[in-house]
């Protein structure tokens, strides 16, 4: 999850937007530049991620099931960089986690709207 969002470029959000992203993984603080490289309203939205561990892409899509429930799939594949390459398992496996949570979180924030 991203604890801040700096220079966002566009709004609304299209193809080439860019931001900045400062979160906590593993106990430290990461920035990330990341860039809209897909985005299919409302089924998939794509973006590239950089920063001083690796680079990837994230990629959520959205799937009926119907009227009333969404399956929500998010991924994200990268290539570590640097020392990073050394941990690629462990921080797979911390970024597997953070997204288990981004999605159970996305999930209680919708349907306490409901």
């Amino acid at each position: 999850a991203y604890d801040n969002i700096q220079e966002f470029s566009g709004n609304p959000v299209t193809v080439g937007s860019t931001w900045m992203a400062t979160s906590k993984f593993m106990g430290r603080e990461v920035v990330s530049q990341c860039r809209v490289t897909t985005l299919d309203e409302p089924y998939q939205f794509i973006f590239s991620i950089s920063n001083m561990a690796g680079d990837g892409v994230n990629t959520w899509t959205l799937e009926a099931i119907d009227d009333t429930h969404t399956r929500v799939t998010l991924s994200l594949d990268g290539v570590a960089k640097g020392i990073a390459k050394m941990a690629a398992g462990l921080i797979r496996s911390q970024a597997d986690k953070q997204m288990t949570a981004d999605l159970a979180n996305l999930k209680r924030l919708l349907e306490a709207s409901a």
